[in-house]
């Protein structure tokens, strides 16, 4: 009997130790109110340099010829995948002509996604 009342004591104080108190330790963290433009709506921009390169033009919906990544903001983007290589060829998808597509999304209000690919083709 003696036994079962420690174990019915020892289970009430561990039961009791165990209850959230107001002063916590660790403070709630602030809630997270992200912007409404954080969803990224988009595309990859990759190839354009390449496909531009090969004579392929791009239309907008009323058959007027215009800027690929200008033509997709229209369309309702807001974001452009950018892959970059290590060593690519024909120039596409390197450095400098990821930084001069970078610099012509966000002359147009959208952001960049940089993807690096740790080979060449």
């Amino acid at each position: 009997m003696l036994r079962l009342v420690a174990y019915l004591i020892t289970n009430v104080l561990f039961i009791l130790s165990c209850s959230k108190s107001s002063s916590s330790i660790i403070p709630d963290p602030p809630p997270i109110n992200p912007p409404p433009t954080t969803f990224a709506k988009g595309a990859d921009a990759g190839w354009l340099t390449q496909l531009e390169g090969s004579g392929k033009k791009f239309y907008s919906k009323s058959g007027v010829e215009t800027e690929a990544i200008a033509g997709l903001k229209v369309l309702g983007m807001n974001t452009i995948r950018l892959r970059v290589w290590v060593n690519p060829a024909g120039c596409w998808n390197g450095k400098d002509d990821k930084v001069a597509k970078a610099v012509q999304a966000k002359k147009l209000g959208m952001r960049s996604m940089i993807n690096f690919h740790y080979s060449d083709t």
